[in-house]
C-alpha cells in the first residue's frame, strides 16, 4: 500500500527556500559561462534557426511591426506559425525584449533547466521519496544527457522539463488532493504547447495520458470520470494553446508534411542498443556533435543520467520489483519500458513496431524515436532515487555487504546484457564498442581539443571501462567505511554530481561572447543598399558571412534562403529551381555575396534582377497550381514579362473566361513597367502605379493563405500567380493603391480560443478555491468543539 505523496504544502518553507537555492546554485554553475557573458551557445541549429528567429520577433517588437510574418527568409514566412521561437510562450514574451538575444537563450535555458530541478524534486517527494533521494533524482534528470546534449535543438529540453511536472499533478490528483490538480495540469500542459516543439509535446503529451490511465486502473474507482475530468482538462489546454495551435495546424497543411512521411523518415535517428551503453560509459563515442562516432547525430542520441544514477536506477529496479511498496513508482517505472521500445524505432531487435505506428495520427507526422529516451531518462532518474533511498535503508539496516554485492552485480551485468542486446549492429559498431569500452588503454586525447575545463581533462584521459571501474570502486568505499546513512547518502549525492558535471559541463559547442555581435563588413554595405531587394550566397560560404539558412533574419535582409523544421511546399517546388539565374532575377535577388581577396567577402550587384512588383497583362490558365508554376518555369523571358499563370480555381475566384483569347496587344512591354512600393513592413506591403489596362500585379513574395488585400481602399481577391507569388487583378484601369496585409483567420480565431480558455481557467480556479475553502469551514468549526 503507497502511502499518500508528500503535496507542496507539506514542505516546510526552510526547506523549499534551501531547496530552491541549491537547485539555483548548482544550474548556474554548469551554466556560469553564459550566464556571465564569457560563452555563448552555438553550433547548426543556433545559428541557422534560434538566434536569427529570436533576433528577428526581437527586431520586430522594437519597431512597432508584426512578428507573425517574417519577410526575411524563405521569401516570406509565417513565423508565428512555425512555433518553434515560441512567439506567444509566456517566458519568451518577457526575453524577447531584452537586447541581447544569445544571452536571452542561455538565460531561458537556465530558467527551464531551475524548472525541471524543482519539478522532478516535487515529482519524487509526491512518490514518497526523501529529501536527500529526490535531490539526488532531480540533479540525474535536469542535468541527464537528452536535457544537455538536445541544447543544441534548445526548445526541445524547453518542452522535456515539463514532463515531471505534469506528472505532478495527476500524481497530486490520484492521491486525492483535489480536482484542482488537473486545472494546473491544463495550465502547465497549455504552456508547453506555446513553447513550441510538436513532437516533444506529443511525447510528453501521449506519456502523460498513459501514466493518468495507469493510475486510473490502479486506483479502480471512478475510472469514468476520473478519465473523463482529464480528457476535460487536455481539452481546456488546447483551447488555451490555441493561438499557437491552430496556425501551427494551418502551416502544415500548406508544408511538405501535410500527407505524412515515410517509413524511413518516420525511423530516422532510431537508437539503438549499443548506443544506450552511453548511459554506462558516457564517452564511448565522444563528448559532443563534433566528435561523436556512433555514425549519427549526438544530440538526438545521447542517453545518460550518470554512472552513478544508472547503477543506483537498476539497484531501485530490484528492488521494486522485489518490495512492490510504491504504485507511482512502478507506473513511472512502465512508463520508462515503453520509452525504451518506442525509442528503438527500426532498430528493434524483437518487432518492427513502427511498421504499425506509421498509420498512427501522431507518429506519422514526426521522426527520431529516439527523443522518446526522454521518458526513459525521467523513470531512469525517479528510480535512481528511489535506489539511493533503499540503499540507505540496507545501510542503516546493516546489510551494507549484501547491497554492495547486488551493486557490483548489476553494474557488471546490465552492461553486458544491452551489449549483448546491440551485437545485431553493423561491424564498425562492433569495433566502436570494443576500442572504447572493453580495451582498457583506449585513450582518446583528441577529447581535450577546444575544452577549457581542468577537471574534464583528467576524465577524458580515462578510458569508458576504467572511468566505469573508479566510479563503481568510490561506491564501494563509500559502502565499506560504514558512514552513518545520512552522511554516506551525501557523499553519493556529491559522487553522483561530480560524476554527471563532468559529462554535461562541456557537452556542448561554445563560442566567445561576441560571435554573434560582430557584422561583417559586407553585410553592413549590404544593408545600407536602397530600396526593397533580395540577396543570396553561395552555400559554402560561412553562415555569419553571409544569408544563407535563416541567418537574413538576423540581419534583417531579405534572402531567398530559409531554414526551418516545417516548409511550405509552394516554396519547396521554387527552391529547387533557385540555383537558376533567371529565377533569381525574377524573384529580385539583386545582390550576392562572393569570396573576395585575402578570406574577405563581398557584395556584388546583379543587373538583370526584376522588380520585386509588377505588372503583367495577360494570362493564361492550368488545373492547379502545380500546374501553374511547371507552365511558369518553361516561360521564355518574354512570357514572364506579360503573362500570369493561374488555376482554374483563380480564375474563377476572379471572375475571368477560363480560356483567355489571344491578344496581338503589345503594350505587355509598358505594363511589365515595375509597381512602386511605397511602404514595406513585415506584414504590410502598399503598393501604387497606374495602369492603362487590366492588368494583374504581381509581388514575388510567397503566397501563403491570411494575407489580404484592399484596392484604392476596396477588399479584392489574392490569389497565387504562376501557383507561388501572391497577386491581384486591377481590373479598372488608371492609378491604383493596394494595400496587403497579413491577417491570418487562425491567428484571430486562435487568440479568441485563448482568451476564451483563460477566462474558463479563472472562474474554475475562483470555483475550486471557494469549494475547497466552503470544505474546510465545517472541519474546523468541528476541531473548536
Amino acid at each position: 500500500m503507497t502511502p499518500h505523496a508528500l503535496s507542496f504544502r507539506q514542505i516546510s518553507m526552510k526547506t523549499k527556500v534551501a531547496i530552491a537555492f541549491f537547485f539555483a546554485a548548482t544550474a548556474f554553475f554548469i551554466l556560469s559561462d553564459f550566464l556571465l557573458f564569457q560563452k555563448v551557445f552555438y553550433y547548426f541549429d543556433f545559428e541557422v534557426q534560434w538566434i536569427p528567429f529570436h533576433q528577428f520577433v526581437h527586431a520586430a517588437w522594437k519597431s512597432g511591426q508584426s512578428a507573425l510574418w517574417d519577410p526575411f527568409i524563405m521569401l516570406g514566412f509565417p513565423q508565428h506559425a512555425e512555433g518553434q521561437v515560441g512567439v506567444f510562450y509566456p517566458i519568451n514574451l518577457l526575453l524577447h525584449w531584452l537586447p541581447n538575444q544569445p544571452y536571452t537563450i542561455a538565460l531561458s535555458i537556465y530558467i527551464h533547466v531551475v524548472l525541471g530541478l524543482i519539478s522532478t524534486y516535487l515529482l519524487a517527494r509526491a512518490c514518497q521519496l526523501r529529501r536527500l533521494a529526490s535531490v539526488h533524482a532531480a540533479i540525474c534528470f535536469a542535468f541527464s544527457g537528452f536535457i544537455f546534449a538536445q541544447l543544441t535543438n534548445y526548445n526541445i529540453s524547453l518542452v522535456a522539463v515539463y514532463l515531471p511536472l505534469k506528472l505532478l499533478f495527476i500524481t497530486y490528483y490520484f492521491d486525492r488532493r483535489g480536482t484542482q490538480h488537473l486545472l494546473y495540469f491544463a495550465l502547465v500542459t497549455a504552456s508547453e504547447l506555446l513553447v513550441s516543439h510538436a513532437n516533444m509535446s506529443f511525447i510528453t503529451s501521449t506519456a502523460a495520458g498513459l501514466y493518468f490511465l495507469l493510475c486510473a486502473l490502479a486506483k479502480r474507482e471512478h475510472f469514468t470520470r476520473d478519465v473523463g475530468l482529464f480528457g476535460l482538462s487536455y481539452f481546456l489546454a488546447l483551447s488555451i494553446a490555441a493561438i499557437q495551435l491552430l496556425p501551427t495546424f494551418e502551416l502544415l497543411t500548406q508544408s511538405d508534411r501535410s500527407a505524412g512521411i515515410s517509413y524511413d523518415m518516420v525511423t530516422s535517428y532510431s537508437l539503438s542498443f549499443s548506443e544506450y551503453l552511453t548511459a554506462f560509459f558516457p564517452l564511448m563515442f565522444g563528448s559532443s556533435s563534433t566528435a561523436f562516432t556512433s555514425g549519427s547525430s549526438f544530440e538526438e542520441k545521447y542517453f545518460f543520467v550518470g554512472s552513478v544514477g544508472m547503477l543506483l536506477a537498476l539497484f531501485g529496479v530490484a528492488a521494486l520489483v522485489k518490495r512492490r511498496d510504491n504504485k507511482f513508482i512502478a507506473i513511472i517505472a512502465l512508463l520508462g519500458v515503453v520509452g525504451l521500445i518506442l525509442s528503438l524505432g527500426g532498430n528493434n531487435p524483437f518487432f518492427d513496431l513502427y511498421r504499425l505506428l506509421i498509420h498512427v495520427p501522431g507518429f506519422n507526422f514526426f521522426r527520431a524515436p529516439a527523443r522518446w529516451s526522454l521518458v526513459l531518462t525521467l523513470a531512469a532518474a525517479i528510480l535512481s532515487g528511489y535506489g539511493l533511498q533503499i540503499l540507505l535503508e540496507n545501510f542503516q539496516c546493516g546489510k551494507t555487504l549484501k547491497a554492495l554485492a547486488w551493486l557490483i552485480a548489476l553494474a557488471i551485468c546490465a552492461p553486458l546484457m544491452v551489449y549483448a542486446l546491440g551485437w545485431k549492429d553493423t561491424e564498425v559498431q562492433r569495433s566502436i564498442l570494443w576500442g572504447k569500452i572493453i580495451h582498457p588503454l583506449a585513450v582518446d586525447l583528441s577529447n581535450l581539443a577546444g575544452i577549457d575545463h581542468y577537471f574534464y581533462s583528467v576524465f577524458t584521459l580515462l578510458s569508458p571501462l576504467a572511468y566505469y571501474v573508479a566510479i563503481l570502486l568510490a561506491l564501494a568505499v563509500i559502502a565499506t567505511i560504514r558512514l552513518p546513512a545520512r552522511y554516506a547518502g551525501l557523499a553519493i549525492l556529491v559522487l553522483g554530481m561530480v560524476d554527471i558535471f563532468m559529462v554535461i559541463k562541456p557537452i556542448n559547442p561554445r563560442m566567445p561572447a561576441d560571435f554573434f555581435a560582430n557584422t561583417p563588413p559586407h553585410i553592413v554595405s549590404l544593408k545600407q543598399q536602397i530600396g526593397i531587394f533580395r540577396a543570396t550566397s553561395n552555400d559554402d560560404i560561412p553562415n555569419l558571412s553571409s544569408v544563407n539558412n535563416s541567418v537574413g533574419a538576423f540581419y534583417g535582409v531579405q534572402s531567398i534562403k530559409g531554414y526551418s523544421a516545417l516548409q511550405l511546399k509552394n516554396y519547396i517546388a521554387l527552391r529547387d529551381q533557385l540555383q537558376r539565374p533567371d529565377i533569381q532575377d525574377y524573384v529580385g535577388v539583386k545582390y550576392e555575396i562572393v569570396p573576395g581577396n585575402d578570406s574577405q567577402f563581398r557584395i556584388v550587384e546583379r543587373p538583370g534582377a526584376f522588380p520585386r512588383a509588377f505588372l503583367l497583362p495577360r494570362y493564361s490558365t492550368y488545373e492547379d497550381d502545380s500546374a501553374a508554376f511547371a507552365a511558369f518555369l518553361k516561360q521564355d523571358e518574354m512570357d514572364r514579362k506579360s503573362v500570369a499563370t493561374l488555376s482554374m480555381y483563380s480564375v474563377h475566384l476572379l471572375g475571368l473566361a477560363a480560356h483567355p483569347q489571344a491578344s496581338t496587344d503589345d503594350t505587355f512591354v509598358e505594363q511589365s513597367a515595375a509597381v512602386n512600393i511605397t511602404d514595406y513592413e513585415n506584414s504590410r506591403v502598399e503598393m501604387r502605379g497606374e495602369t492603362r489596362q487590366p492588368a494583374f500585379l504581381i509581388i514575388t513574395d510567397i503566397y501563403y493563405p491570411g494575407w489580404k488585400a484592399r484596392v484604392n481602399g476596396q477588399a479584392a481577391p489574392l490569389v497565387p500567380i504562376h501557383g507561388t507569388f501572391r497577386g491581384i487583378y486591377l481590373k479598372h484601369p488608371g492609378a491604383f493603391t493596394v494595400e496587403m496585409t497579413y491577417e491570418p483567420m487562425s491567428f484571430e480565431w486562435g487568440m479568441w480560443l485563448s482568451l476564451s480558455g483563460l477566462t474558463v481557467a479563472v472562474l474554475l480556479a475562483f470555483g475550486l478555491h471557494k469549494a475547497t475553502k466552503n470544505q474546510t469551514k465545517p472541519r474546523e468549526s468541528a476541531r473548536r468543539e
